[in-house]
C-alpha cells in the first residue's frame, strides 16, 4: 500500500535545497529504490542470492532461514522493495554502503519503512552513530521512531503495510557509511526509496545539529 505518513522535520531541508542557489542535492545512495538488480553474497558458509546491487550485507543478512531479499511485494514506488530483518536468535541483519560527502556539510537521509510489527527493532546508522530507531509496541500496528537529536514520534499507520517516511540530518565527514540493522520475529520490515542528499551547499544552517548520542554537531 502507498499510504504515506510524513515523519521528520529534516525532510523539509531537501525541498529548501532546491530553492537555494548552489545547492547540490543529488542522491548519494546507489540503488536506493532497489530497482537495479541483485547479486549473490557468501559469508560464514551462508549464501544469500538476493543482495541489492550497490549495498553490502553483513553475515546476518546472509544467514539462511530468514527473508532478507529484494521483493516485489508492496513496494512504496517502482516494482521492488527490500524485505529486511532476522528472527530473534539469529545474528542481526545488516546492510550498508559508503557514500562520498563534503566535510561539514549538512546531509538529509530519507527512507520509507513499512510492515512494522509489535515486536522487533530497526536501526539506521551513519558511521558509528545510531541516528534513528524504530520499535513496534502494540496491535493495531503502532510504533515509535526515536531520533538521535532527542525527537520521539509515535506512529499509527492505517495498516501494517503502509509506509512511513523517516528523515534526519547529519554532517558529512568526506566518506560516510550509512546502513540499517534489524530484528523482527513477526515478519520482515519493508524498506524503500532510500536517499541521502545535501541540504545546502551554501547558506545559513550549513551544519547539522546532532544529539548527545552522536557526540553533538561536528
Amino acid at each position: 500500500m502507498r499510504t504515506n505518513l510524513q515523519i521528520g522535520v529534516a525532510g523539509a531541508a531537501v525541498a529548501l535545497a532546491a530553492l537555494w542557489p548552489g545547492s547540490s542535492n543529488a542522491n548519494r545512495i546507489v540503488n536506493g529504490g532497489f530497482e537495479d538488480g541483485v547479486y549473490s553474497s557468501t559469508k560464514r558458509h551462508a549464501t544469500n542470492p538476493s543482495v541489492p546491487v550497490g549495498w553490502i550485507p553483513n553475515a546476518g543478512y546472509d544467514t539462511p532461514g530468514n527473508f532478507n531479499s529484494v521483493v516485489q511485494f508492496d513496494p512504496h514506488t517502482g516494482s521492488y522493495s527490500l524485505a529486511f530483518g532476522n528472527d530473534p536468535g539469529y545474528p542481526v541483519a545488516g546492510l550498508w554502503q559508503k557514500i562520498r560527502t563534503a566535510v561539514g556539510r549538512t546531509y538529509v537521509m530519507n527512507f520509507y519503512i513499512g510492515n512494522v510489527h509489535p515486536t522487533g527493532y530497526f536501526a539506521v546508522m551513519v558511521n558509528s552513530c545510531v541516528e534513528a530507531t524504530i520499535v513496534g509496541d502494540q496491535y493495531p500496528p503502532s510504533f515509535t521512531i526515536t531520533y538521535a537529536d532527542g525527537r520521539s514520534v509515535r506512529v499509527t499507520p492505517a495498516g501494517v503495510s503502509d509506509y512511513t517516511l523517516v528523515s534526519f540530518s547529519f554532517a558529512g565527514t568526506g566518506r560516510d557509511r550509512v546502513g540499517f540493522s534489524a530484528v523482527n520475529d513477526d515478519a520482515s520490515y519493508l524498506v524503500d526509496d532510500v536517499s541521502v542528499a545535501e541540504a545546502f551547499a551554501h547558506g545559513p544552517g550549513g551544519r547539522a545539529r546532532r544529539g548527545a548520542a552522536c557526540g553533538g554537531a561536528r
